[in-house]
């Protein structure tokens, strides 16, 4: 038996460095639960379709580690936690077991599956997922209450080490409303949406362009004080993404303002300043080779993250997470 440490997750290196990550050691199994977001909260099933959207908050995750030690085949990672949804309500729960069932090019590939439920009914999913991803498709099935015969797919987004991002569509079986988690998807947003995805697409071809992080072992949480200023030096030079952000920034603002979901389209154009000055505070603490202001930077990173991730994903723009 292990602790989180061993499950491995993506990390921004300066938690909101974009464009610039490289593998940790950080919880894996949020990808899971959230396959488990999927069940719950719909909106009124006369509708059948709807798009369901929910942060998977882990609370305990543990690694069986059977011999041979290290990754092998036959070892699980065990994990339960919350389900919230955009508005930051506790609206159920999870848990889930996932096998190692290869180790390829010493990457685990995973099969999962799981449990969850709310005050609606319970699901149960499954799929396959591998260690190093941060990006996983899932499916569902309703076993019980007004959920009983829903299904859809769902995808989930490891936005950080707590927390993962679902985005469910979802076929319901049952007339009876379901208040929690219900994102618009409305025909009067489709151009707003197709616009915003153009303006996000430009500022991502212009992250991709931006030249790789120069280190190759250097750990944002527990980092090397001689290291510290090359990745200020980076990320406030040649790495700097902040120019295209702001530039993204006015793009989105001419926008004006959507037909249906305002209240999440503010939580995106509201959450690009905010990751801005996340990254100056990251990037300054590093010029000043001051480890415990750098890490307590990329800590609090994750709290400007994953609003961030959650309300791009729930408005139906993926493209616009920059994070």
């Amino acid at each position: 038996m292990q602790t989180l440490p061993r499950i491995a997750l993506k990390v921004n290196l300066l938690g909101l460095a974009l464009g610039h990550r490289q593998v940790q050691n950080r919880p894996r199994m949020t990808r899971l639960l959230a396959a488990v977001a999927v069940l719950a909260f719909a909106a009124s099933a006369q509708a059948r379709k709807v798009t369901l959207a929910y942060d998977a908050v882990y609370t305990h995750a543990t690694v069986v580690d059977n011999a041979p030690a290290g990754d092998s085949v036959g070892d699980r990672q065990v994990a339960g936690g919350s389900l919230r949804d955009i508005a930051g309500r506790r609206v159920g729960t999870f848990q889930f077991v996932c096998r190692y069932v290869a180790i390829v090019n010493g990457d685990a590939h995973e099969r999962c599956t799981g449990a969850g439920g709310t005050r609606d009914g319970k699901i149960s999913f499954s799929g396959p997922a591998r260690k190093s991803d941060i990006d996983h498709t899932w499916t569902f099935k309703g076993t019980s209450g007004v959920l009983r015969g829903a299904h859809g797919r769902g995808l989930v987004h490891d936005a950080t080490m707590n927390d993962s991002v679902v985005i469910i569509d979802a076929t319901l079986a049952r007339a009876g409303k379901l208040p929690d988690g219900v994102v618009p998807r409305t025909a009067a947003n489709r151009r707003f949406v197709k616009r915003a995805t153009a303006a996000c697409a430009a500022e991502a071809k212009g992250l991709r362009a931006l030249p790789p992080f120069p280190l190759t072992d250097f750990d944002p949480l527990n980092p090397d004080p001689s290291q510290l200023p090359t990745v200020g030096q980076f990320f406030n030079g040649a790495g700097d993404a902040r120019p295209l952000e702001r530039t993204l920034i006015k793009r989105l603002k001419k926008l004006g303002k959507p037909k249906d979901g305002a209240s999440i389209w503010r939580r995106v154009t509201g959450g690009l300043p905010k990751l801005i000055a996340g990254q100056t505070e990251q990037t300054d603490a590093a010029l000043a080779s001051d480890v415990a202001r750098f890490v307590a930077a990329v800590k609090a990173g994750d709290h400007i993250v994953e609003p961030y991730s959650f309300a791009t994903r729930a408005f139906g723009v993926a493209r616009c997470d920059v994070t």
